[in-house]
């Protein structure tokens, strides 16, 4: 039971801040490459995630607002040409236009950096931080995992992970 506590806690934290790697942590797992999260904090629930995440971000959008910014991209022009040819004593000509490139306007949030600084700073103070955590050696099955039971385990050199398609579990052999 304390194990599949674990998986569901993880499972869920990772649905809500998501794990920075774009393959599933079965795939990483059988890969050999580590697990990484943006927000990790030992004990934490995926309830006291979510909240914490949330507060976070209204904090940091409240702090730093949003900038609207417009601008244009650069124009230039490449000149036409004029191409001439002696066909039966005439001369022919032909011209191809000038082609003009930019002049595009686009708009962006001048604050968005600043905003997700300032919601990984909260999120900092909280006890949230980033963490790599290793795929287990071979041999090791989630039934030998350590755990508290208790939202994620505490992180040493020896923390681990174990993944199947549904689940993953974090633990010490």
């Amino acid at each position: 039971m304390q194990m599949k506590a674990i998986a569901w806690c993880c499972g869920m934290a990772m649905a809500l801040i998501g794990c920075t790697a774009s393959l599933s942590p079965d795939q990483l797992y059988q890969a050999g490459k580590p697990l990484e999260f943006v927000a990790y904090k030992a004990g934490a629930s995926p309830a006291s995630l979510k909240r914490d995440d949330l507060n976070c971000e209204i904090e940091a959008t409240q702090r730093v607002p949003q900038a609207t910014r417009v601008r244009t991209t650069p124009v230039y022009t490449v000149p036409g040409r004029q191409y001439c040819r002696q066909v039966g004593g005439r001369t022919r000509c032909s011209f191809t236009p000038p082609t003009i490139y930019g002049g595009e306007t686009y708009s962006y949030d001048a604050n968005a950096g600043l905003r997700r600084a300032a919601k990984g700073q909260c999120m900092a103070d909280l006890g949230y931080r980033a963490a790599r955590i290793p795929p287990c050696p071979d041999g090791i099955s989630p039934e030998h995992l350590k755990s508290s039971g208790k939202g994620f385990p505490r992180l040493t050199s020896a923390t681990c992970f174990i993944a199947t398609k549904s689940q993953y579990f974090i633990g010490e052999p």
